[in-house]
């Protein structure tokens, strides 16, 4: 036997809804009233259609506003969701509108359903992010940005970070990819935790360079001032305390922390744009000079890697300061495709 609804009037501006996009809309509170309305209507049209808009409804209220908002696994909800809908045996979802402009029954195929999914899920989770936290990524320039405590960061390339809007009474915590310089404001009854994936950084208030790019093998911490803690989010019991001189690296391949003296001077030359090399390897002067100027370089002639130089280059240019090493070292400098090969007599 066919069901039959109240019959709903259209304007001809309401033929051409996207209905998956208005459902979307409501569940992430940006529909207006005569959406609202209209999708109410829908509901309200069968049992099914109920059943399947708590499904979506209870699918972003599961969703953590503060954590697991940036990690939801799509094929996990996906394969839940496909699950139920088998369940329901929901059909289609488009609507059917015959003379009169009248609606019909809203139904689900699994394509339809699929492109729902995500639909809500990435439009939903857009908003709660646009509500609770930030996202500023970096392009090929560094910048700097201030926290809602006003802690000071400043970010290499090619570098996100990921921050409430406001941090809560008890902690300050955010999530990091990259490199940055850190200054954060010293507040004793707030902890304040950057956690990037492989291991959590601990602090109240201090300075530090944190250099955790995804494709180095270890991630390195550099403090400035204060006191950090950098501890193993693999193995929660291993951590190591790092005082203002200090150098914390943390092993990617086998999950070993491990500090020490730092002693490398351009730990913030990305930053300050000054270099200074004291009887340095020329190898080690083009590992630092690819890091700062973000340059992939290819010595061709091993000889010239412990040839050693001693030289300061302050708020140079990659390519000049590329002129100067090509005129002291008699280099012959090549680029292709964006990678820079250098080649020489040695030394």
């Amino acid at each position: 036997m066919c069901e039959t609804y109240e019959p709903l009037r259209m304007s001809p501006k309401e033929k051409n809804i996207d209905y998956h996009v208005l459902i979307a809309k409501v569940l992430a509170k940006e529909a207006t009233k005569e959406e609202i309305n209209i999708i109410d209507h829908w509901i309200s049209a069968s049992e099914d259609n109920k059943k399947l808009f708590e499904e979506y409804k209870s699918l972003i209220m599961a969703v953590d506003m503060e954590k697991e908002a940036r990690d939801i696994d799509l094929d996990k909800e996906w394969a839940i969701m496909k699950s139920r809908m088998d369940t329901l045996n929901v059909k289609k979802i488009s609507p059917s509108i015959k003379s009169g402009y009248h609606l019909s029954s809203l139904r689900m195929n699994y394509a339809a359903a699929a492109a729902m999914v995500f639909i809500v899920v990435f439009f939903g989770l857009k908003f709660i992010r646009s509500l609770n936290s930030i996202e500023f990524t970096t392009g090929a320039l560094a910048e700097q940005i201030f926290l809602p405590d006003s802690s000071k960061v400043n970010l290499n390339a090619h570098s996100s970070i990921v921050y409430p809007r406001k941090f809560s009474k008890n902690e300050r915590k955010i999530s990091f990819k990259g490199e940055a310089y850190f200054e954060v404001t010293y507040d004793p009854e707030k902890m304040f935790s950057i956690n990037t994936d492989e291991v959590l950084i601990e602090v109240l208030g201090t300075s530090f360079n944190l250099n955790a790019y995804k494709h180095l093998e270890n991630i390195e911490l550099v403090v400035n001032t204060g006191k950090v803690a950098l501890r193993s989010l693999k193995k929660e019991s291993e951590r190591v305390i790092l005082e203002a001189g200090n150098k914390g690296v943390y092993s990617k391949k086998d999950g070993k922390l491990s500090g020490s003296l730092n002693t490398d001077i351009n730990f913030l030359s990305w930053k300050t744009r000054k270099l200074v090399f004291i009887n340095e390897e020329f190898g080690n002067i083009i590992h630092t000079l690819g890091n700062v100027y973000q340059k992939e370089i290819v010595i061709l002639n091993e000889d010239l890697i412990p040839c050693r130089v001693t030289t300061t280059f302050d708020q140079l240019s990659f390519d000049t300061v590329l002129r100067i090493l090509e005129a002291t070292l008699e280099l012959e400098v090549e680029e292709k495709e964006s990678v820079i090969y250098i080649d020489g007599p040695g030394c």
